[in-house]
């Protein structure tokens, strides 16, 4: 990775195998993966976003035909691979493999799908870190000779972008990333996902942007449709431009404006744009409401007071939920216990929103303020999760 690595964009309006196989192609020519010999002779590791066991069509993994045009591409030059992430604790993530349909994709294309936890995890220390000095990481990932970052295209709750940088944060454990969560601050909780990502900033990133999800992500979003793959050897470049791509300016997000400040991207009017043009495929997201003020920085100070009254309430949907435990093992502060269905402690909850990320059968809501439900209707904003199913 160099700071001044350009960034391939080429549409690609579907999932259709030909128009993958041909957008695929062209990111990896501009940004000259094919000539440059980063491949040859090495055992790659596709480091997918697969947070959970949902269908491909909701928007909250990387897109099963997206990573199999990427796993025949490679392979047909010769590339041996394989494909990994975690979801948490080693059965979720095998059983989240199988629901969402990537245990049998995997076996049909030949390659084999392990969990980042496989081989286990070694501690790493970080001593230029801001808010992480040491942690455990991943061997799998930190013993891959060249890792391929292929993340998702989506908003995010916690930190209002959620892409190629912060798709590392699967290679930590689920004690680490609940150390981490406690954090619960929007600016802290950014920085720690940049201090991991300085671990792995020198591979190469491909995102999905051809479906996002925009709204309450990384998992209870709207799909919103790009069209577009982006590709860079530089994943914090990607991010710089994949935001604007979708309407954020990279002050709004804190982990970009952090990547800038430390040295690992460029701002944008300096970043190198090959392909097609941004201006031609640039669509809005939404954001969560909860983050639409606070990562405005001109407004920031005032929305912290008025979110520390008015913050939104998680409320549980006893018909929906399965008592599947997800959310008591995400859960950094040990507020929630399963009986009859998850219950929370609300005087334990710190508001962090883990519990709502990971619930596969949206059990668990937001339920927005009534000052938050004003602002919403003055914007024209209509996010799911904020509407009917949760009581307004």
């Amino acid at each position: 990775m160099t700071l001044k690595s350009p960034v391939a964009i080429a549409k690609c309006a579907s999932y259709s195998p030909a128009e993958l196989d041909a957008a695929i192609s062209r990111v990896l020519e501009l940004i000259e993966i094919e000539e440059s010999g980063d491949l040859a002779g090495k055992r790659v590791l596709l480091k997918i976003n697969h947070l959970n066991g949902t269908a491909p069509e909701a928007s909250a993994n990387t897109h099963i035909e997206f990573t199999r045009a990427v796993i025949r591409h490679l392979k047909s030059r010769g590339i041996a691979l394989f494909v990994s992430d975690s979801a948490g604790p080693l059965e979720d993530t095998l059983g989240c493999f199988k629901r969402s349909g990537y245990s049998q994709m995997c076996d049909e294309e030949g390659v084999e799908l392990v969990p980042l936890s496989r081989d286990g995890y070694e501690r790493i220390d970080l001593p230029d870190g801001r808010q992480i000095k040491s942690i455990l990481v991943s061997r799998l990932l930190m013993e891959a000779e060249l890792v391929i970052s292929l993340p998702k295209i989506k908003t995010h709750v916690q930190t209002v972008f959620t892409g190629a940088v912060k798709n590392f944060f699967g290679a930590i454990p689920l004690a680490e990333r609940r150390r981490l969560h406690r954090l619960n601050k929007y600016e802290r909780f950014s920085e720690s996902i940049v201090d991991l990502y300085s671990l792995f900033s020198g591979g190469i990133a491909i995102m999905d942007g051809v479906v996002g999800m925009q709204g309450n992500g990384p998992s209870s979003g709207a799909p919103r449709k790009l069209g577009a793959l982006i590709a860079s050897r530089n994943a914090a470049n990607l991010d710089v431009v994949a935001c604007s791509l979708i309407g954020l300016s990279s002050g709004r997000v804190h982990t970009v404006k952090d990547t800038i400040a430390r040295g690992m991207a460029l701002p944008l009017d300096e970043i190198e744009v090959l392909g097609d043009p941004i201006s031609e495929l640039r669509t809005p997201f939404d954001i969560p409401m909860r983050l639409l003020l606070r990562a405005n920085p001109l407004i920031e100070r005032a929305t912290d007071v008025i979110l520390g009254v008015h913050s939104s309430a998680l409320i549980v949907l006893k018909d929906r939920c399965t008592r599947c435990g997800h959310c008591q093992n995400i859960c950094p502060v040990g507020a929630i216990t399963i009986d009859k269905c998850c219950r929370i402690d609300y005087s334990k909850c710190i508001k962090c929103y883990c519990c709502f990320e990971v619930c596969p059968y949206d059990a668990i809501l937001r339920k927005q303020p009534f000052l938050g439900r004003i602002v919403s209707r003055l914007l024209g904003r209509n996010r799911r999760g904020q509407g009917q199913d949760e009581g307004t």
